[in-house]
């Protein structure tokens, strides 16, 4: 694969993260229940890359620190979110622009990392909080919004009623962002087709029909 992807997230303090050190392949699918971290776990990655996001989006709170910390802002304690990327090498931009967030040639590697730390004084009192977003190893090295304009980075909002929100495609992520791409009819209907075989196969799987089946029972149960 040519492509840039994430390919490792570390995340300490924030929110139910204590301390993960994740993975990642080119491709991946997150999975879980509600109230788990989904959420959090790419808001993370949205802090760094998220060209949406404002200087206010990027700043956090007491709230955001992990609820095991008690006091944080005025004990010291710092949020840390790093990312590594691969794929990278055959844009030319990306080798010339982000030189100073590389880790490793072997296999080549980029690092973003964002810090929300207390700002100190002469006297070493913490007077206030602020983020600082950095390349590689060193928060001399700032990761800007114009480097960031460079990952092209494209994040959909949840869809918690899919048929629902594809009927209102001036509202639906899905219609936006097929259309910004300006794809064919006829490739979306071969889209359509394998995303359909897709579906099917997942409703054969054992763990699906066992769920299916306990549902029904549970239903039969309460009526």
């Amino acid at each position: 694969m040519v492509s840039p992807y994430i390919s490792r997230v570390e995340i300490e303090n924030f929110r139910n993260f204590k301390s993960i050190d994740v993975r990642l392949g080119h491709k991946q699918v997150i999975v879980g229940e509600n109230n788990v971290g989904k959420t959090n776990f790419l808001r993370a990655i949205q802090l760094i890359l998220d060209p949406s996001f404002s200087d206010t989006d990027r700043k956090l709170s007491k709230s955001d620190f992990h609820d095991s910390i008690e006091n944080p802002l005025e004990s010291g304690e710092v949020i840390k979110i790093a990312i590594e990327l691969k794929g990278y090498e055959k844009i030319l931009q990306l080798v010339a622009n982000l030189r100073d967030a590389v880790i490793s040639d072997d296999p080549p590697t980029l690092r973003l990392v964002y810090v929300f730390q207390p700002i100190l004084d002469e006297n070493k009192e913490i007077i206030r909080y602020d983020y600082l977003i950095y390349q590689g190893n060193n928060p001399e090295n700032s990761f800007t919004h114009q480097n960031r304009s460079l990952l092209n980075i494209k994040v959909i909002r949840a869809l918690r009623d899919v048929e629902r929100e594809l009927k209102s495609l001036k509202k639906s992520p899905i219609f936006q962002l097929v259309n910004q791409f300006e794809i064919p009819k006829s490739e979306l209907e071969d889209i359509a087709i394998e995303l359909k075989k897709a579906a099917d196969t997942v409703m054969d799987l054992d763990e699906i029909k066992i769920v299916q089946s306990l549902l029904v029972n549970k239903f039969q149960t309460v009526v």
